[in-house]
C-alpha cells in the first residue's frame, strides 16, 4: 500500500514538473485547465525529443513502466525510486520480530504518556497503564543497598506525583529485606523511622483511593504485612497509624483472591504483629485474619512443600492467642485450624524426607504447637508425624541442624507425648558428645524440661545443662528461669544453678 502511494506521488511529481496543468487546492486538475487526451496533442518538439505525458496518459498507461521511464530523465523521480528501493529492501531483510518490537515500544511509549495524565472523568486509575517513570523508579529501588538510600529515593520520587502503589510497596519491602540480617534493634529503628511513616501514609492514601486490580491489592497487602512484621513494627501509642487496620480489612474482604504466597505472608505477619503488647487491637486483628484464612482452605493444595511449612508456622502462631483457645465465639476458627492441621500432616508425611533441617524443625514446632493449642488428641495424627520425623533424623544425625532446631524437634516430640526412648537416647548422646557451646538460654530450658518430664535424661546431661546455665545466668528471662527452677526441683540430688 505504501509502495503504491509513493509510486503515485512520483508520477504526480513528474506531471507537475513537465506538464502544463495546474493543481487546485483539492489536489485535482482544474476543469478549465484540463489537457486533451494524448492522441490529440501535437508533438512539437520533434521525433528525437523526450515526450511529455499528460495526466490522462498516466492513467491509461501501465503505471510502473511509465514511472520508471520518467525517472530515467528526471533526477527528482530517480531519487524517489532509490528511496523506494531502499525501503523495500529493508522491509524484506529485517525479521518480522524486530518490526513487532518496534511497534510494541511505540505502543508502550504511548501508554506511558497517557498513564501520566490523571483522569478527568472522576473515575479512579482503574484503566491506567503503568507510568514509565514509575517503572524506572521500581527498578532503581530494587538495586539500592541501604535502607537510607531506599527511603530517601522513594520519598524524592514520590514528590513528582508520578509514583504509584507498587513503588511504595517495593520501597517498604526492600527496606525489610535489607534490614532482615541486622540486629533486632536496627530492624525496629527502620520500622520507626519517620520516613517509613511517610511511606505508610502514601500507601494508605493509595488504598483509600481504590480502583486497583485484585492482584495488585493482594500483593501489596502480603508484601507490606510481611515487611512490617520483619521490622517488628509497633504502633505509636500517641499517634497510632491506620495501616495495620487497613491491611487487615483488605485481607478479610479479599482473602479468597490471594495467591498461596501472599496468603502465607499475611497470616504469618499478623501472627507476629499480634505480639505488640502496646496495641490493644493487635490480637483482635490477628483473630480476624485467622478467620479469613480459614475460608481459603480450598487453596491449600496449591501450596508448595516449603509454603506448607511456613503456613503451618503462621497458623501455629495464631493458634496461641488466648481468646481463640477459650472463647466459644471462635469455635469456627478452631475448626478451621484443625482442618488445616489435618491437611498439613497428610501432605507432608509422604515427602518429609525432602525437607531441609530448618524446615523440618519449623514443621515439628508448628505441628506440635497446633496440637497443643487446639487441645488435640489424635484427630490430626501429629504424634504419628513426630514419630516419622524422629525415624528420619536418627539415622541421619544432627549434621546441618542449628542448636535451636535440635531443641525444637525435641520439644515437639515431648509436647505430643510421642514415646520414643531410642530417640531421646540419641539426642542425649549427641548433646554429651558435641556440648552446648552454641545453645542459647531458651534451648537449655527447653532441653532440660523435655528430659526431666519424660525421665529419659541422665545426671551427666543435667550437670552439663546446669553448667551452661551458670555461664549465661544473666541472659535467662523470667519464663526460662521458672522452667529451670521447676526442672531442678524434680532432681533434689543435684545442685541447681543460681539464677
Amino acid at each position: 500500500m505504501k509502495f503504491s502511494v509513493l509510486l503515485m506521488c512520483a508520477a504526480e511529481v513528474a506531471v507537475l514538473r513537465d506538464g502544463p496543468a495546474e493543481v487546485s487546492g483539492g489536489s485535482t486538475i482544474d476543469a478549465e485547465h484540463a489537457v486533451p487526451p494524448e492522441d490529440l496533442v501535437v508533438d512539437k518538439a520533434g521525433p528525437g525529443a523526450p515526450r511529455v505525458r499528460t495526466h490522462g496518459s498516466w492513467q491509461a498507461a501501465d503505471l510502473t513502466k511509465a514511472v520508471l521511464e520518467q525517472a530515467l530523465f528526471d533526477p527528482f523521480s530517480m531519487a524517489c525510486l532509490l528511496l523506494l528501493g531502499a525501503y523495500v529492501l529493508m522491509h524484506h531483510m529485517l525479521p518480522k520480530e524486530s518490526l513487532k518490537v518496534v511497534e510494541t515500544r511505540r505502543d508502550s511509549d504511548a501508554m506511558s504518556a497517557v498513564s501520566g495524565v490523571s483522569s478527568t472523568s472522576g473515575k479512579s486509575r482503574r484503566s491506567r497503564a503503568p507510568d514509565r517513570f514509575a517503572l524506572v523508579v521500581n527498578q532503581k529501588l530494587t538495586k539500592l543497598d541501604t535502607t537510607d538510600e531506599v527511603l530517601d529515593f522513594a520519598l524524592a520520587s514520590g514528590e513528582t506525583g508520578r509514583t504509584d502503589i507498587v513503588n511504595v510497596v517495593t520501597a517498604i519491602h526492600r527496606c525489610a529485606k535489607l534490614a532482615a540480617a541486622q540486629p533486632q534493634i536496627q530492624r525496629i529503628k527502620v520500622g520507626q523511622d519517620p520516613r517509613m511513616r511517610t511511606l505508610l501514609d502514601q500507601l494508605l492514601k493509595f488504598f483509600e483511593q481504590g480502583g486497583h486490580a485484585p492482584s495488585i491489592v493482594s500483593r501489596a497487602v502480603g508484601n507490606t504485612s510481611w515487611a512490617l512484621a520483619k521490622l517488628q513494627y509497633r504502633q505509636d501509642p500517641k499517634q497510632p497509624h491506620a495501616i495495620l487496620e487497613m491491611l487487615q480489612s483488605l485481607f478479610v474482604d479479599h482473602s479468597t483472591e490471594f495467591r498461596p504466597e501472599e496468603l502465607m505472608n499475611t497470616v504469618w505477619a499478623f501472627g507476629e504483629l499480634r505480639r505488640d503488647k502496646e496495641s490493644q487491637d493487635s490480637e483482635t486483628r490477628a483473630i480476624a485474619v485467622a478467620e479469613a484464612a480459614c475460608k481459603c482452605i480450598d487453596k491449600f493444595d496449591l501450596f508448595t512443600s516449603q509454603q506448607v511449612v511456613y503456613f503451618a508456622w503462621a497458623l501455629a502462631r495464631l493458634s496461641s492467642i488466648g481468646a481463640l483457645k477459650t472463647d466459644s465465639e471462635h469455635s469456627q476458627v478452631r475448626s478451621g485450624l484443625l482442618a488445616y492441621t489435618q491437611k498439613i500432616v497428610r501432605r507432608v508425611k509422604p515427602s518429609i524426607q525432602t525437607l531441609n533441617p530448618k524446615n523440618l524443625a519449623m514443621l515439628s514446632w508448628a505441628a506440635a504447637s497446633l496440637h497443643n493449642n487446639l487441645g488435640l488428641t489424635d484427630e490430626a495424627d501429629v504424634a504419628g508425624l513426630m514419630v516419622r520425623v524422629a525415624s528420619l533424623v536418627q539415622p541421619r544425625g544432627f549434621a546441618g541442624f542449628q542448636p535451636g532446631e535440635v531443641a525444637s524437634i525435641l520439644w515437639a516430640v515431648n509436647k505430643v507425648h510421642a514415646d520414643l526412648p531410642d530417640f531421646y537416647a540419641f539426642v542425649r548422646s549427641h548433646l554429651l558428645q558435641e556440648g552446648l557451646e552454641r545453645f542459647n538460654t531458651q534451648d537449655v530450658a527447653t532441653i532440660m524440661c523435655s528430659f526431666v518430664k519424660t525421665g529419659y535424661g541422665s545426671d551427666d546431661l543435667y550437670e552439663l545443662l546446669a553448667g551452661k546455665a551458670r555461664k549465661c545466668a544473666q541472659d535467662f528471662n523470667r519464663s526460662e528461669r521458672l522452667m529451670l527452677q521447676w526442672a531442678f526441683s524434680q532432681l533434689p540430688h543435684l545442685e541447681a544453678p543460681d539464677l
